[in-house]
């Protein structure tokens, strides 16, 4: 996403390879799950899971979509999860709503299998009262290790898409220092970009300092003056836990 803020711009990505998510649900599924995995809901506004339903349409699957703007061929739209009888594999967003995560998990058939990032709070009463199971694919160390290096290249090329200036010697804020954070900071430093990294972690924050970066202290910093942005050429969030930086924290910089 990509949203301006006087005159710089905040990216935020959600982490989705898509192949090793097809390669989770279809491969290492218990035998006794396998007969659930027949039927797909995509939801979400990610025009990467485009991706996704088209290999899942081509594995002969069959495939919803969910609220996406996006249309696939030999998918059906769908506008509530109510009209589904069977148990499903439920695809969420990497960061959605606390509100629309439980709404999802309120209405999708019971015993249904749930893919996505981390749970919110209340989360784990509702899975089990449904009988659901939940897969958070940021879990998995050799999904995150897969997805690392593609999408901190794929944050370089939109940065240096999005504007005709040299990255040598512009400051850059790096929301989190996870293995995304980490291969992206390597990147634009290389490109000689002198980088911040911002984090709740003080695991992270020595990491970074340790690799001659330097810190800034979440929360601490959303809380003070938010000018401290203006300084930057541009802000990436890492950090897929929308509580920490959210819509509402970057139009505040609108």
């Amino acid at each position: 996403m990509n949203l301006s803020i006087k005159g710089c711009f905040f990216l935020s990505f959600s982490f989705v390879a898509i192949e090793k998510q097809v390669h989770i649900l279809l491969l290492n599924s218990p035998e006794r799950m396998k007969h659930m995995y027949n039927t797909f809901v995509i939801c979400g506004d990610d025009k990467r899971y485009r991706h996704l339903a088209a290999l899942l349409v081509d594995d002969e699957k069959e495939v919803y979509l969910w609220g996406c703007s996006f249309s696939c061929l030999g998918c059906r739209p769908i506008c509530t999860l109510y009209t589904l009888t069977k148990p499903v594999v439920l695809v969420l967003p990497f960061t959605v709503q606390d509100a629309e995560q439980i709404y999802a998990l309120k209405t999708v058939p019971r015993s249904s299998v749930i893919v996505g990032g981390p749970l919110t709070p209340g989360a784990d009463e509702v899975l089990q009262e449904k009988e659901l199971t939940y897969h958070n694919l940021l879990d998995d160390l050799s999904y995150k290790r897969d997805n690392a290096i593609p999408t901190a290249e794929g944050v370089l090329a939109l940065v240096i898409g999005e504007t005709d200036r040299v990255l040598r010697g512009q400051e850059i804020l790096l929301f989190g220092y996870g293995s995304v954070g980490k291969d992206t900071a390597k990147l634009f430093s290389a490109c000689g970009a002198k980088v911040c990294v911002a984090s709740v972690s003080e695991e992270e924050l020595t990491s970074a300092k340790e690799s001659g970066f330097d810190t800034l202290k979440l929360p601490l910093v959303l809380n003070g003056d938010k000018g401290f942005l203006k300084k930057f050429f541009c802000c990436i969030n890492t950090i897929p836990c929308s509580k920490i930086v959210n819509n509402e924290f970057m139009r505040g910089f609108a």
